[in-house]
């Protein structure tokens, strides 16, 4: 069992509380009366998710759309049932710090927080892009989209769910197994739906992402030619 803070920051022996975390961050981790191991961060949450139970990438998706609405100085919470490999690399680029904690039943607790006030969305050491640059815009491999005369894409815009704090990936996946042959399915979505590209290409989906002038993500995903 330790605690993880970016690259840093380790439980002690023998039990040990944690020392202060890399960074300059508090230490403000250690075993709480609940019996959970927490990790250091800045404040308290603010925001707390438990994911345990869902399959991925719901909780990869459940923690980036609870992160546009965390405030510089606010803390976020979520416990999982793993460790979120995956979305480490993402709250890097996006601008976030980050603290984990084993717990005794397998499960991980993570906290995360802006890193130095950084707007969400920007890299580290950057500004944010402008919308529609190249940098915004990526596509994967498996050829351009080809879509027969006719057939319009099937539209999905599930910023309304996030609103509602509804789960949104049954439904997606509803929309993805009607789709006909040849038919594009678009999602739109207040933030880049990463885990979801890994869930589509296995589908056999290829797909374009793009950001549009309101912040919001326009996803187009197509049956790439083998």
């Amino acid at each position: 069992m330790f605690f993880r803070k970016g690259k840093g920051a380790g439980r002690g022996p023998a039990g040990e509380a944690a020392g202060p975390a890399t960074g300059g961050s508090p230490a403000a981790g250690g075993r709480a009366e609940t019996g959970l191991w927490l990790p250091p961060a800045p404040a308290e949450p603010v925001l707390t998710l438990d994911n345990r139970g869902l399959q991925p990438p719901e909780p990869m998706v459940r923690i980036l759309s609870a992160l546009d609405q965390l405030r510089p100085g606010q803390v976020l919470e979520a416990r999982n049932d793993r460790r979120p490999m995956f979305l480490l690399p993402h709250l890097e680029k996006r601008g976030f710090e980050y603290a984990m904690a084993d717990q005794d039943d397998g499960s991980v607790v993570i906290r995360i927080w802006h890193r130095g006030g950084a707007v969400p969305g920007a890299t580290a050491g950057e500004g944010s892009p402008e919308p529609g640059s190249a940098s915004e815009v990526a596509e994967t491999a498996g050829g351009a989209e080809a879509r027969p005369a006719g057939v319009e894409p099937l539209v999905m815009d599930v910023r309304p769910y996030f609103a509602r704090r509804r789960e949104p990936f049954r439904d997606i996946m509803a929309n993805v197994a009607r789709l006909q042959p040849g038919q594009p399915f678009v999602l739109i979505v207040g933030f880049e739906p990463v885990p979801l590209y890994w869930v589509m290409k296995r589908k056999g989906f290829a797909h374009r992402a793009e950001r549009q002038a309101d912040g919001a993500w326009r996803v187009t995903f197509w049956r790439s030619e083998r």
